[in-house]
């Protein structure tokens, strides 16, 4: 994540190649969701029981979100 964010500031601040390049690294923003699939890859192989309790938090945050839209 610090990857992103300084990459980005420095190449806006300092105005290298231009203000718009940032687009150029979106595809390093998938590396934030890396630990998110090792966390839920290593409960399932551990404690395959508790896969169950993330999936309903999903689910009422899901509802959560559309009920606040609403």
């Amino acid at each position: 994540m610090v990857y992103i964010i300084s990459t980005i500031a420095f190449y806006m601040i300092c105005g290298i190649a231009g203000g718009g390049r940032p687009h150029y690294f979106y595809s390093s923003f998938t590396l934030g969701f890396v630990p998110i699939i090792y966390f839920i890859e290593n409960i399932k192989y551990t404690k395959p029981k508790y896969i169950n309790y993330i999936c309903l938090y999903a689910v009422l945050n899901m509802i959560a979100i559309i009920i606040y839209r609403i």
